[in-house]
């Protein structure tokens, strides 16, 4: 069994109920807020600490309704998912689906 150290980092296969608030900065790159939400129930993978920033910042990486992945970051706050970046994901965040 392998023991895991450090933020939270996970492959999931299934989605939390959480209410999803996805800010118009999100939509810039021209991803639609129900493609935000398709990858956040879709989510392939989700790193609550990306970038150790403080507040923590949350990576998610999931698939719009075409099934092109994309990158979500955003803040997560009691049960409240804030979006405030979305775009198709770059290859070095999509490497992180292989490990």
């Amino acid at each position: 069994m392998a023991c895991l150290r450090g933020p939270l980092v996970a492959i999931v296969s299934y989605s939390i109920p959480v209410d999803l608030n996805v800010r118009p900065s999100a939509l810039k790159h021209g991803v639609t807020a129900d493609s935000v939400a398709h990858a956040v129930n879709f989510a392939l993978y989700a790193d609550d600490d990306f970038q150790e920033s403080d507040p923590p910042k949350m990576l998610i990486l999931g698939p719009d309704p075409a099934g092109n992945v994309l990158e979500l970051i955003g803040e997560f706050d009691e049960d409240v998912l804030t979006i405030f970046h979305a775009m198709t994901a770059r290859p070095a965040l999509l490497r992180l689906l292989n490990q």
